[in-house]
C-alpha cells in the first residue's frame, strides 16, 4: 500500500496493538497514531510513509510477545513463498549487505 492510500484525519491516537494493526492493515494508519506496547511503552507513527515500515515493527512485537509468553514456540518454520518486506527495510538490508 503506498503512502497516498492512508488516511490524514485522526479518527484515535491511542490503540492497542491488535487494534493498530487492524487499522494500518485496513490502509487506515494516521499520522499521531501511538500504539500501547505494554508495561508504559508507546510508540508514535509521525510520517505515512513510514507506515508499512511502522506495521512490520508492529507484527515483529507481536510476534516476540507471543514467543515470549510461549504461545508460539521456536523454531519457527518459515512460511510458504517469498515474504513481503517494506520496501524501505528492503533497501536498508540490501545496503547493509552490499557494503560487506
Amino acid at each position: 500500500m503506498s503512502p497516498d492510500q492512508y488516511s490524514t484525519s485522526q479518527p484515535r491516537h491511542d490503540l492497542s496493538l491488535a487494534d493498530a494493526l487492524t487499522t494500518l492493515e485496513d490502509g487506515g494508519a494516521f499520522v499521531g497514531m501511538t500504539v500501547d506496547l505494554g508495561r508504559g511503552r508507546n510508540v508514535e507513527l509521525g510520517n505515512l510513509a513510514d507506515a508499512p515500515g511502522f506495521q512490520q515493527r508492529l507484527r515483529a512485537h507481536r510476534m516476540l510477545l507471543a514467543v515470549a509468553s510461549g504461545q508460539v514456540s521456536l523454531p519457527l518454520r518459515p512460511s510458504a513463498g517469498t515474504p513481503e518486506m517494506c520496501p524501505r527495510a528492503k533497501a536498508l538490508l540490501d545496503a547493509v549487505t552490499a557494503s560487506g
